[in-house]
């Protein structure tokens, strides 16, 4: 809540919940709206995959969920 979202930002899974390693790129930023009044931050996230074009996929075998 304290941090402050910008457009060009990059964001990447936390690891927190235990369902994704921590540190993978999901995207950039390229829409961010933050209201005084509003407890949270909305953003739009241009994926870093060209899902329409995927080729090739890395499957993560060894991961272990918290």
């Amino acid at each position: 809540q304290g941090d402050t979202v910008s457009v060009g930002d990059t964001v990447f899974t936390s690891g927190l919940g235990g369902n994704f390693p921590r540190q993978l790129l999901i995207g950039q930023i390229i829409e961010a709206d933050r209201k005084d009044y509003e407890l949270y931050q909305s953003a739009i996230v241009q994926p870093t995959v060209d899902f329409d074009h995927l080729e090739a996929v890395l499957i993560i075998t060894d991961f272990e969920p918290i």
